[in-house]
């Protein structure tokens, strides 16, 4: 790297310090909670998504030794060669065992990240349509990040045609949908905003995915209780990480 971009990227982060937006780690000397000791001093935490307070449950880091003693501290592979486990199994089957009441014949699939999640579930839906075929993508103006950059990358690996609808406006988006006469088309939305904690309306979009013959992929989202022959149209992803602090973001959705 030249003198030149050195230089450059010196005055952005000085920039930065003017404006007091350069941002630095915080050394943490405690496990997660309420209080913790972060950069040698003692401060109430409250900025942690550890919600339910399970970072620390005993039974959690007693089972997650015996996982270490038994199978070690990795894989060895992926989930698709030899990496998929008996505990990996098991997770999946109880964990859609959960939103069985919701979802006919309902499947789950378990990811490290949110993040990985978001990007597997719309590039794949949005892929293998055959020649000369692409998706419509309608992603919601409030979406997360990783939503955000999954639309974007099924729009560069899979020719996916995006368009982007005002923040709860169905009418919009029926509009729109209504216009397209693209057999193959997809609804991304939050279901629960993260930025200014609204809803989705998960009925009345479902009911859309009905009326107008598409596919809806409702993400980040609490499950909610939506008629069997509706969901039939649908998938979601559900932040399992936050509930006992770990890794951990699952898809759901019928078996095809």
């Amino acid at each position: 790297m030249t003198l030149r971009y050195i230089n450059h990227f010196n005055h952005l982060l000085d920039d930065l310090e003017r404006r007091s937006l350069k941002r630095t780690l915080k050394i943490c000397d405690s496990a997660s909670a309420p209080t913790m000791k972060i950069d040698g001093q003692e401060m109430l935490t409250f900025c942690s998504n550890d919600y339910l307070g399970l970072a620390n449950h005993p039974e959690l880091a007693k089972a997650i030794t015996e996982g270490l003693q038994r199978f070690g501290s990795g894989s060895g592979a992926s989930h698709m060669i030899s990496g998929h486990h008996r505990p990996h199994e098991e997770l999946e089957k109880a964990l859609a065992k959960t939103q069985a009441a919701f979802i006919p014949e309902v499947r789950a699939l378990f990811f490290s990240t949110g993040y990985m999640a978001n990007l597997a579930a719309i590039t794949a839906i949005s892929s293998s349509l055959g020649s000369n075929q692409v998706m419509s993508i309608y992603s919601e103006e409030l979406n997360h990040a990783s939503l955000i950059d999954g639309v974007r990358l099924a729009s560069k690996q899979n020719q996916a045609k995006v368009q982007i609808f005002p923040h709860q406006d169905l009418q919009a988006l029926e509009q729109l949908l209504a216009n397209d006469p693209n057999q193959f088309k997809l609804i991304v939305t939050d279901g629960v905003f993260s930025m200014d904690g609204d809803l989705a309306k998960v009925m009345m979009l479902t009911a859309l995915v009905f009326l107008v013959n598409t596919a809806l992929a409702s993400l980040n989202m609490r499950v909610f209780k939506i008629p069997t022959k509706l969901l039939q149209e649908s998938f979601t992803s559900g932040h399992w990480a936050k509930l006992p602090e770990s890794v951990g973001p699952l898809l759901l959705g019928t078996r095809p």
